[in-house]
């Protein structure tokens, strides 16, 4: 049984992004701003094999534990995704092996630590009828709890919510995707625990100095409950509220987080 993990960091933001092809109007960077609606889509030109890479420059490297893609018709399109990386390109070393994505809910696939390299792929296999479209690609690492929810965890309450476009002259085109909202609240008690050490990072990331900085700016991020348990339950999310009360020094008791997060389910 796994815990929740959080997955804020995109290594694809910190380097050279390129891909296989890209359709007129449908940018990459339109997959690394965090929006996974139909009009800011990334999409290939056929479907053929898409790989997407990122040179984070000379000297520079990264591992990356975990990659979430949302928005996407991986899954219409009977593809797999797969992570590559080396030293040097094309990427040669494996990291995650080919994926199948079930339906075109967010998909979420982690690893244990690896070798840190410059360079980095996502390699999607080739669509079956058109042409592959990715709203959100992130790749970077994770942020694991070391408990899972406690019993006043509310893990399946929500409030529908759409993702809808307007013309130019404001009339409602119809819905591109549609959302569950729900309203988390992750509370703990444990006596001893410290700031960091609650939250076990997969390669030296920090919920100080690297995760509250990312939800102050008021970036969003993945998070996940239990992703043994419910595969399916991946949410886009923003931090509403933090609370980390002093013992002593550096210790903390009842750390509590509160989350509004949102499930892409059509």
């Amino acid at each position: 049984m796994a815990n929740p993990l959080i997955l804020f960091e995109n290594i694809f933001e910190d380097g050279t992004v390129t891909q296989t092809s890209e359709a007129s109007g449908f940018p990459i960077e339109n997959a690394l701003d965090w929006r996974i609606g139909t009009p800011f889509r990334w999409k290939a030109t056929s479907t053929a094999l898409q790989n997407i890479e990122v040179d984070l420059g000379v000297g520079v490297t990264a591992q990356p534990t975990a990659i979430v893609i949302g928005g996407h018709n991986l899954g219409t399109e009977s593809c797999t995704y797969k992570v590559l990386a080396d030293s040097s390109t094309p990427p040669g070393n494996t990291i995650l092996a080919a994926t199948a994505a079930a339906d075109d809910l967010p998909v979420i696939s982690t690893w244990s630590t690896p070798t840190a390299y410059r360079y980095w792929r996502v390699q999607i296999s080739a669509a079956s009828a058109n042409p592959v479209q990715i709203g959100a690609l992130t790749l970077g690492r994770r942020i694991d709890w070391e408990a899972g929810p406690l019993p006043d965890f509310d893990a399946y309450g929500f409030e529908l919510e759409s993702e809808g476009t307007r013309s130019e002259n404001g009339a409602f085109l119809g819905t591109n995707v549609i959302t569950e909202r729900r309203d988390f609240r992750m509370s703990y008690t444990e006596i001893g625990m410290t700031r960091d050490s609650f939250f076990a990072p997969a390669a030296g990331i920090s919920f100080d100095t690297d995760f509250l900085p990312h939800v102050k700016a008021g970036k969003p991020f993945w998070f996940t409950w239990n992703i043994d348990v419910d595969t399916d339950q991946t949410f886009l999310c923003k931090t509403t509220e933090i609370r980390m009360p002093f013992i002593g020094s550096t210790k903390r008791r009842g750390l509590s987080a509160t989350f509004a997060a949102y499930r892409e389910i059509a």
